[in-house]
């Protein structure tokens, strides 16, 4: 079974991820041994901090230096970015550029505080214009009383959602869990950012989900994701 892992911070000497190429090429092996066969490399993205060219030539860069590794025998990786949420993001033209390469997905990590309908506004305007698809980053992290009815009505709206691995321990909120039995989630990513603390971990998931939901619901999630991404096969 083909296993994407479609959120994580593997380029090296990027963000608050890896820190080297030695780190990343153990990340990605890793991965590789829990059966990923593709890693979105999605670092973060903060329009206050820098302009949207200069983090992709810093990202080429931190790419060009982990290509250059022996990668044998570890998950394709296709880059993009996680782009934290600012007012006024649906004007910015050069976002496109940050999209999960060969698709037009873009990962969207929400502020930590209570949503608005003014910040689902803004999203639409993201996708209208810069004609984007929408992923909502680690939605998991969001739930509170403040925060359920709008992302019910992002999932209605049709942005698409992802997950991370971690929140699919047994006794996790149980809204993710319904979700998923639902097919709600589109995505699971690891997050990952090193090899201890937050290390690659979409291999644990799979093993819950298949648990508790079946042996087919995690294959039913990654062949989705792949029809989302728009491949037949990895």
């Amino acid at each position: 079974m083909q296993i994407i892992d479609f959120h994580s911070h593997v380029l090296p000497a990027m963000d608050d991820g890896s820190r080297s190429t030695e780190q990343s090429v153990e990340m990605l092996r890793a991965a590789a041994g829990q059966g990923v066969t593709l890693m979105a490399a999605t670092p973060h993205f903060y329009a206050h901090r820098e302009a949207p060219d200069a983090f992709l030539k810093r990202r080429e860069r931190c790419l060009s230096s982990l290509l250059a590794c022996d990668l044998s025998n570890t998950p394709a990786l296709r880059v993009g970015a996680e782009v934290y949420f600012y007012r006024g993001m649906s004007r910015t033209e050069e976002l496109r550029a940050l999209v999960l390469e060969g698709t037009d997905l873009l990962l969207v990590e929400m502020p930590f505080e209570a949503w608005s309908s003014g910040m689902l506004d803004e999203l639409r305007q993201l996708r209208s214009l810069q004609k984007v698809r929408v992923v909502l980053a680690h939605v998991e992290r969001y739930f509170q009383r403040e925060n359920d009815a709008l992302i019910n009505e992002a999932m209605e709206d049709g942005f698409l959602i992802q997950c991370n691995a971690e929140a699919f321990r047994p006794h996790f909120a149980r809204r993710v869990w319904n979700m998923m039995a639902a097919r709600q989630i589109d995505f699971i990513g690891s997050d990952c950012h090193n090899t201890t603390s937050r290390a690659p971990n979409v291999g644990v998931a799979a093993q819950r989900i298949t648990k508790r939901l079946g042996e087919d619901a995690f294959s039913r999630l990654q062949i989705h994701g792949m029809h989302v991404m728009g491949l037949e096969d990895i």
